[in-house]
């Protein structure tokens, strides 16, 4: 098998392991047929696919539906089924707010016989966004939160701290909106995009109990923003849904799919196209500090063997680069695998920050200019060399969101 046979089958294995995954018929097996009437909200890159499934599950009990998600995601089989939005992502903006409104407002009115489900999945932190009071006017409110946000991203703060402040910053996240919904029940339905997180940790939680606290969040801030800048913050920090309040004692949360399922339907894929596969746990951490790790097990590697690891890599970007730490990480390894070992690392939401790519897949036979990539990630501009070596994989939102992976595989004999 030569190099490029190698990379095309890594990229078969991805493509043929996103299809493999039906949310859909996840959220499906977690509701009954009919029941109390019922109000559904789906946030997130997946929601269109969780609704749609929780629509025809629940049939005539659902009586009001709200759908949150980002650009471009495909929601049109929804059309006449439930109110769809659209908003911003990774950063919120005018339209994450008011979708952001309505979803308090439809919680606010369900009455104590009703279910409030919620299908909550990666990005919903950015497509529900409220505020709170901050500034003089609701534009200088999203301004400060954006900002928030944005500098705890750049200082490579995991996406669990950053969620942590999220939570405690906000009239909607941190089980607000189950309070909100108070005293109908809600169940909430979650694709954990978050390595080792928890219900809590995904869209930052609005419909559930949340276990930190403002005193979590300030410390938060403080480490990554400086101590100035989280005490100016420390007065607009609060505590939502406590898991000792009444109310949440009427919530029930329940994962259908979490980064360790992308990683056995990547590995199944592999595995019927003849590799023998190790699945690593979750990770996260520094993008740096994995790409060392990946460097040190490539030589090792058997031949027709591949380890997938389901990932998400903190990287700090830098303005202006069009790149995502999918592709940085693939650039990082070239050069510095043997020439029969391929890599590949996807975003499986398909969009691997503003590369306008997936990822990348790469390999140790391929020629590459060492200056221009090493240019390249010090700009945090990976996509224009991905494009012209054509080891991009090819972005759009895919409508799933649970996590990165990569895959690192040595060709068989």
């Amino acid at each position: 098998m030569n190099d490029a046979e190698l990379r095309a089958l890594l990229r078969d294995a991805w493509s043929a392991a996103l299809a493999s995954i039906d949310l859909g018929a996840l959220v499906a097996a977690q509701l009954p047929r009919g029941g109390p009437r019922t109000r559904v909200l789906a946030v997130g890159k997946a929601a269109p696919a969780m609704a749609e499934a929780a629509l025809d599950r629940l049939g005539p009990s659902a009586t009001l539906a709200l759908v949150v998600t980002t650009d471009g995601t495909d929601a049109r089989g929804l059309a006449a089924r439930a109110d769809v939005r659209f908003a911003g992502h990774p950063l919120p903006d005018e339209r994450s707010v008011a979708a952001a409104d309505l979803a308090l407002a439809m919680a606010a009115a369900a009455g104590e016989d009703e279910l409030l489900v919620a299908l909550i999945s990666g990005g919903a932190s950015a497509v529900l966004a409220a505020p709170p009071r901050m500034a003089a006017d609701a534009a200088g409110d999203l301004a400060a939160l954006r900002s928030v946000v944005a500098d705890l991203v750049a200082s490579e703060a995991t996406i669990l701290e950053v969620n942590t402040v999220r939570r405690h910053l906000s009239r909607v996240a941190g089980g607000r909106l189950a309070l909100a919904a108070a005293p109908a029940r809600v169940l909430t339905l979650y694709a954990r995009d978050v390595p080792h997180g928890r219900a809590h940790d995904v869209g930052s939680g609005p419909t559930v109990p949340c276990p930190t606290t403002t005193r979590d969040a300030h410390a938060v801030a403080e480490r990554w923003l400086g101590a100035a800048r989280a005490a100016a913050l420390a007065p607009f920090l609060s505590d939502g849904l406590t898991p000792t309040s009444p109310q949440a004692a009427r919530t029930i949360a329940r994962p259908i799919a979490t980064p360790h399922t992308l990683g056995e339907h990547v590995a199944r894929a592999l595995r019927a196209r003849g590799f023998e596969v190790e699945l690593d746990p979750e990770w996260t951490g520094p993008a740096r500090t994995l790409v060392e790790r990946h460097a040190e097990r490539a030589p090792s590697l058997a031949r027709g063997h591949a380890i997938v690891l389901p990932c998400e890599p903190t990287l700090r970007p830098v303005p202006g680069g069009r790149g995502g730490r999918a592709g940085w990480s693939a650039l990082a390894l070239l050069g510095r695998l043997p020439r029969d070992v391929a890599f590949l690392a996807a975003a499986s939401d398909g969009v691997d920050g503003s590369s306008g790519a997936a990822g990348a897949c790469v390999s140790g036979a391929l020629a590459f200019d060492r200056a221009a990539a090493a240019d390249a990630l010090a700009r945090f501009d990976d996509a224009p060399l991905h494009a012209l070596l054509g080891s991009a994989l090819a972005g759009g939102p895919s409508g799933i969101n649970l996590t990165d992976v990569h895959v690192l595989a040595r060709a068989p004999d």
